[in-house]
């Protein structure tokens, strides 16, 4: 224990009266509390300690205090003040080397209690006091790690379960400090423990909520971020649940000490958004699947279509050759005679008669133009003249059938005729 179990003991100051004044380059108060360019001035009497100034360094800043405890009936009675001013947050470093912020905080207390041994006076001293922070921010709680980590669980880059999304909350959280400015709060002693009242910082990714507690009894703190993010619409139109960061351990580790992260709401929330995100990304496959299937079909039928049409075009070519090579014999047509004009016309000769055809026993009589029985074989009466006979005219078209009257055929009616009844 930090603190002794011991009652307190006056009597070693009985007879005793005097003061006190030391100034020291280090004065450690516990392992892992220390101050540089410490003094420390205090009055001692059988009754009484004052401790008027105990002052130093410490993280950038400075460390006072100063108390009395006196002898009591049951015990003994504390009372005095506590302040920090201007620690700077960036010396507060873990074994990591990296800060737990950056900016600046104070802190100042009253305190009061009485009992019988330190570590009961400790549970039961009371006091109030406020805590300012300049410019202050914290590493490690960046206000979009909820937002950024449901993002990469519904790409499918994180589980949404157990300690892979504790991992991507961690390294979420990891990306960026947590802005606070300037603000006071107060704070309340009792019980043991030095409480921060519970504040809100607003930023554009989140509401964050902090409580932090320190155990003064065990010295170890214990702070909690919880984490209400804001409607990300590129993420989805409803709210996420909230985590919340915890911190617990020894307060000389506070800088070294990793984070719990409850985030069992959003486990839940990420596992239901992460199923619909599947359903949503199966029917969009589906469309997909539908519309690709769609264009393909159209893509056959256009290639159908087109070899069709170069069938048909390469059909229409050939016709077109074979007919542009075909020769087709038209016979040509027969001259006209001309017609001579009607004084250049020759008279039509009368028609003869078609002379007699010639006998081989005759001749024709060149004075009288008979013909004329000719002498016997191998006799010879001189030279014989044979005359070339005329064309003869050309017959006249006969004459058309005459039609006969049209009769008509009798029936058997005319040609038996009905019986008389009488």
């Amino acid at each position: 224990s930090h603190w002794r179990e011991e009652p307190f003991d006056f009597t070693n100051l009985d007879n005793v009266t005097g003061s006190l004044r030391i100034e020291t380059d280090a004065l450690t108060l516990e392992e892992g509390f220390g101050l540089s360019a410490a003094s420390l001035e205090a009055e001692f009497t059988p009754e009484l300690i004052t401790v008027s100034k105990l002052e130093g360094r410490a993280l950038g800043g400075a460390v006072s205090s100063a108390f009395k405890l006196e002898r009591g009936a049951a015990g003994a009675k504390l009372s005095g003040v506590f302040g920090l001013w201007d620690v700077q947050l960036a010396k507060i470093v873990g074994a990591s080397e990296i800060p737990v912020g950056t900016g600046a905080a104070q802190l100042s207390v009253q305190f009061s209690g009485q009992a019988m041994t330190p570590r009961a006076l400790i549970s039961v001293v009371t006091g109030k006091g406020e805590l300012e922070l300049k410019q202050a921010s914290m590493q490690r709680l960046a206000p979009g790690a909820i937002e950024s980590t449901a993002e990469a669980v519904l790409t499918g880059r994180v589980v949404p379960r157990g300690e892979a999304l504790q991992q991507g909350l961690r390294q979420a959280f990891a990306e960026g400090p947590l802005p606070m400015g300037d603000r006071t709060v107060a704070v309340d002693l009792g019980e043991g423990a030095l409480r921060v009242r519970a504040f809100e910082i607003d930023t554009p990714k989140a509401v964050v909520t902090n409580q932090t507690t320190i155990d003064l009894g065990e010295l170890k703190i214990d702070t909690e971020w919880k984490f209400a993010p804001k409607p990300a619409a590129r993420i989805t139109p409803a709210q996420l649940p909230g985590v919340s960061v915890i911190y617990v351990g020894p307060l000389v580790s506070y800088a070294s000490l990793e984070p719990r992260i409850i985030s069992d709401a959003l486990e839940r929330e990420m596992a239901v958004r992460g199923m619909e995100r599947d359903v949503e990304q199966l029917e969009r496959l589906r469309r997909e699947d539908e519309a690709r299937a769609k264009a393909e079909a159209e893509r056959q039928r256009a290639i159908e279509l087109q070899h069709q049409q170069d069938v048909l075009d390469m059909q229409r070519r050939q016709a077109e050759e074979e007919n542009s090579s075909r020769v087709i014999d038209v016979p040509l047509p027969i001259p006209a005679r001309p017609v001579q004009p009607q004084s250049l016309q020759t008279p039509p000769t009368p028609p003869q008669s078609q002379p007699p055809v010639a006998d081989p026993r005759q001749s024709l009589d060149a004075t009288t133009g008979a013909w004329q029985p000719s002498a016997p074989p191998g006799r010879s009466s001189g030279p014989v003249e044979i005359g070339v006979p005329p064309v003869p005219p050309l017959a006249a078209p006969p004459k058309p059938a005459e039609r006969r009257p049209f009769k008509p055929v009798p029936t058997w009616e005319d040609q038996w005729p009905r019986p008389s009844r009488y």
